[in-house]
């Protein structure tokens, strides 16, 4: 059975544990998800960017979870989390006792406590989240949503669930992380802008000249996905932005976004104008912006068709950690359209006009021109009683 979280589970949130399967990477790392803070927000009355939590039942009891959110457009989701509820075992081996001055019955107890630990785990957690993917799916395509996004490692042995579930990967991401302990100089002769809010359509261009067409069939952006999110709430994820116009014109030739939580940055830059050997001052700038410390980290993402960063991050000291792939699975929503206007769709004929050419006595030339197109003559009053036509 399957459910959507409570108010009354909020006592059975504790045992909640998201399971370490490389899913939503680097977020995973740099803001851990919470179903906590997912259950308030259901509760509100206004959400900006909601979250749902659904919960997997065996045997009456709460098993499995999978949390997504609403990404920047409404009909669009993200499954973020994937994890356990209650006691969680890697495997069903009986427990080592290391201590040989241990009772025997101490022993014992020891082991039927974990034999009665064992059975209340799920007998095929695989299942469980691949039924939590599929409702998922389900719940998105009734509620209108038009795609649903995913991002997991590919030595994770849980990627066959997605794309046994209609998943599909539109492009892979490499992954890298510094420490950033030592504060960067910015170059001088390198200018860029704060982005504001004219600088979207910009961006949106640059976006379209660097990226693929399957990767922007995909992701389906538009200018206002670019826009900064601006959180006041305390510890919640500020994003920052630079552009790099041309002097001539307003096109952008390169851009930085920075997403921060804490001490934790994760790093995004398009350049298409911009010199390969200039590139370097590009991230020296974006590391230029991050306040330094001794547990600052700065994550960047690759994809596969910039390649050419790849060797710029680990000029900068950046370390390879993990490579996933970006999915998307795409639903469909139900149209409500009136059962009138089906009908009159159905039973429509299309008629051609009938159009009547007349040529006039004093037109001899006109008359010429037609040739032997003959104009039919209107029927007169008595053919039309005896069902008579003349022409």
């Amino acid at each position: 059975m399957i459910r959507n979280l409570h108010f009354s589970d909020f006592l059975k949130l504790g045992q909640m544990h998201q399971a370490e399967v490389g899913l939503n990477l680097p977020n995973a790392i740099m803001s851990p998800p919470s179903p906590l803070t997912a259950a308030l927000l259901q509760q509100l009355p206004v959400q900006h960017q909601s979250s749902s939590v659904y919960i997997y039942e065996e045997s009456s009891k709460p098993a499995a979870f999978l949390q997504a959110r609403t990404r920047h457009r409404r009909e669009e989701w993200e499954v973020i989390s994937l994890g356990t509820i209650g006691a969680v075992f890697s495997s069903l081996e009986s427990p080592q006792i290391e201590d040989e001055e241990i009772g025997i019955e101490t022993a014992e107890s020891i082991i039927e406590e974990a034999a009665e630990e064992k059975q209340e785990q799920p007998l095929d957690l695989n299942n469980a989240w691949l039924q939590l993917i599929e409702h998922t799916i389900s719940e998105a395509g009734e509620k209108g949503v038009q795609r649903i996004y995913a991002r997991l490692s590919t030595e994770s042995a849980e990627l066959g669930l997605f794309t046994s579930s209609g998943f599909h990967a539109y492009t892979h991401e490499s992954l890298y992380m510094v420490d950033h302990r030592t504060k960067a100089r910015k170059p001088a002769d390198l200018q860029l802008n704060q982005q504001r809010k004219r600088d979207l359509w910009n961006i949106q261009r640059l976006y379209d000249a660097v990226t693929p067409n399957p990767v922007m069939h995909a992701e389906q952006l538009r200018s206002d996905s670019w826009d900064i999110s601006r959180n006041y709430f305390p510890g919640a994820e500020r994003e920052t932005g630079w552009v790099l116009s041309e002097e001539q014109s307003e096109r952008a030739g390169a851009y930085i976004r920075i997403t921060s939580y804490r001490n934790k940055h994760l790093l995004r830059i398009m350049n298409v104008d911009l010199p390969r050997e200039r590139l370097p001052e590009l991230f020296l700038y974006a590391l230029a912006c991050i306040k330094a410390s001794e547990d600052t980290q700065v994550f960047c993402a690759v994809r596969d068709y910039e390649t050419e960063q790849e060797t710029v991050l680990e000029e900068l000291g950046f370390k390879y950690f993990a490579r996933q792939a970006v999915l998307v699975k795409h639903t469909a929503h139900l149209i409500k359209v009136n059962e009138k206007a089906v009908a009159h769709a159905r039973d429509r004929r299309i008629e051609l006009p009938q159009t009547t050419v007349s040529v006039s006595k004093q037109s001899p030339d006109l008359q010429n021109n037609i040739g032997s197109t003959q104009v039919p003559k209107k029927p007169s009053r008595a053919n039309k009683r005896h069902g008579k036509s003349t022409i």
